[in-house]
């Protein structure tokens, strides 16, 4: 199923959400669809994950400046995030 998808052009990431595997192997852990899936297109493609911003990316340090500067500034992203934490779902740490 992983090599059906990539032979048909579908996306590394979309692969994983359409494989199923059957109930006798469904609850193991080891076999999770999206663990074995990743490890199929490494195997068969390597590393690349077809996003060409990924090819040579920034440094981490700029790529942070720039997401505080596309938040509208560190209070603004301190408060989003303080924001989110109180979403359902979400568990604050101390």
């Amino acid at each position: 199923m992983t090599i059906d998808g990539l032979n048909t052009g579908l996306r590394q990431d979309e692969i994983p959400d359409t494989i199923e595997l059957p109930p006798e192997l469904a609850d193991q852990h080891s076999l999770r669809e999206q663990y074995v899936s990743k490890m199929i297109i490494r195997q068969y493609i390597g590393w690349w994950d077809d996003i060409p911003s990924h090819w040579t990316p920034a440094p981490m340090d700029a790529q942070a400046r720039e997401i505080v500067a596309l938040a509208g500034g560190a209070p603004k992203l301190v408060a989003r995030a303080r924001d989110a934490m109180r979403e359902p779902g979400l568990t604050p740490r101390p």
